[in-house]
């Protein structure tokens, strides 16, 4: 009756693990990231445990034959060789980063599992973007293997996701030019996670707002990418704001987070990694009601910028103080990361331990952030909160 196995090792027994797959039909999740997985041990699992819906193959040696196993099964396994796999129909989720899966591979599981809302590989936006019409693969793929040929027009993927890692060409993987033919082919995108993304035009994420509704949206552009908080990323907030709740952008200039306080009301994950020249403009322009912005809903704020820059990086870096304390009023509020935050000083924290009280507060991490004393520190310890984590580095005035 197992439902549920995770294994972690990389001296797995095949023979053994083989013959423990057999007996086990009725397994829905399956963890075997970091493990000497083979591909040929994918296609006892395909042919024997049918209802798996969750497969997590992150980090090992699976290859596009054992996409193929998962597909179609092992040649021996049945004679029909032109039947999809039940359980090609029954996955949810497929884990592939750190494989030795290629973007074929990837198309070849698309185009084969039909339910598949969760792909996880470092090119599957590659994929995506050179998949020019869904059956092109598919015709290949029959060609070599004696599969059915599926006619698909889009794909039921939630989540999507680039980034170059693997990879020996820069910006290969995670070219924003390829986000067109992605957004055409899973109109149903509600998680994306894109990293690492170059060739960036003005117009490159407006097929985003295309979609229905994004709730987690990750953005990290390569440094080299002149990228304006007010032309990209505003247009994808006015559309998708009101349902994001995880928010994640780096390298953008003029981030306006009272803009962002505004436009997402149920922002709950905040992370600003090395955006620069923060902006302080008023976002009553954007808001057609005057409404004075607040974060109800966050939890967590993550900012990161880079060490050891110039005076003028580090002066970039820096958040204004109204818009920091806009942070840090968030009633919610769980954790807590700065980096380099000169506007943070004890009247501020203070201030913020007076009025909101951090009742959920359990983690505190301030680096290099130069104008806080132990004053401070002390008030927020002194709150009644599940405060457990208490990190300071290389903060001058705390001695």
């Amino acid at each position: 009756n197992l439902r549920h196995i995770a294994l972690k090792s990389n001296s797995l027994p095949h023979q053994q693990m083989n013959k423990a797959f057999v007996s086990l039909p009725l397994l829905q999740t399956v963890d075997l990231s970091q493990t000497n997985v083979s591909d040929q041990m994918l296609g006892v699992i395909a042919c024997y445990c049918e209802q798996i819906k969750y497969l997590n193959l992150c980090n090992s040696r699976v290859t596009d034959v054992g996409i193929i196993s998962l597909c179609q099964g092992p040649r021996n396994c049945s004679p029909d060789t032109k039947k999809v796999t039940a359980i090609a129909k029954s996955l949810v989720r497929l884990k592939l980063h750190g494989t030795f899966v290629t973007a074929e591979g990837l198309q070849i599981a698309l185009l084969c599992m039909s339910n598949l809302q969760e792909l996880s590989h470092s090119a599957l936006l590659y994929a995506l973007g050179n998949m020019k019409d869904c059956n092109s693969l598919t015709s290949s793929f029959c060609d070599k293997n004696g599969t059915l040929l599926l006619e698909k027009k889009t794909f039921s993927l939630k989540h999507v996701m680039s980034d170059d890692f693997g990879c020996f060409v820069l910006g290969l993987l995670s070219d924003a030019r390829l986000i067109t033919h992605a957004v055409k082919l899973c109109p149903n995108i509600c998680y994306l996670h894109l990293t690492d993304l170059t060739h960036v035009e003005e117009d490159s994420l407006l097929p985003l707002l295309e979609l229905d509704s994004i709730i987690d949206l990750t953005l990290h552009f390569e440094e080299k990418e002149d990228v304006n908080f007010y032309t990209l990323i505003v247009p994808l907030l006015v559309k998708h704001g009101p349902t994001i709740n995880t928010l994640r952008l780096r390298h953008v200039q003029k981030t306006n987070i009272a803009v962002i306080a505004c436009l997402c009301p149920e922002l709950q994950i905040l992370s600003l990694e090395s955006n620069s020249f923060y902006s302080e403009s008023n976002p009553s322009y954007i808001t057609p009601v005057k409404v004075e912005p607040s974060f109800q809903h966050l939890k967590v704020i993550n900012v990161y910028n880079s060490i050891g820059g110039n005076l003028q990086e580090h002066i970039s870096y820096q958040i204004p103080a109204d818009n920091l304390k806009l942070l840090l009023k968030s009633p919610p509020l769980e954790d807590i990361f700065l980096i380099c935050q000169d506007a943070l000083i004890d009247d501020m924290l203070i201030e913020v331990a007076n009025t909101t009280q951090l009742k959920y507060l359990k983690s505190i991490q301030f680096m290099l952030c130069n104008n806080i004393t132990i004053k401070s520190i002390w008030a927020l310890m002194h709150l009644r909160n599940p405060l457990s984590t208490l990190s300071l580095m290389d903060c001058q005035q705390i001695t």
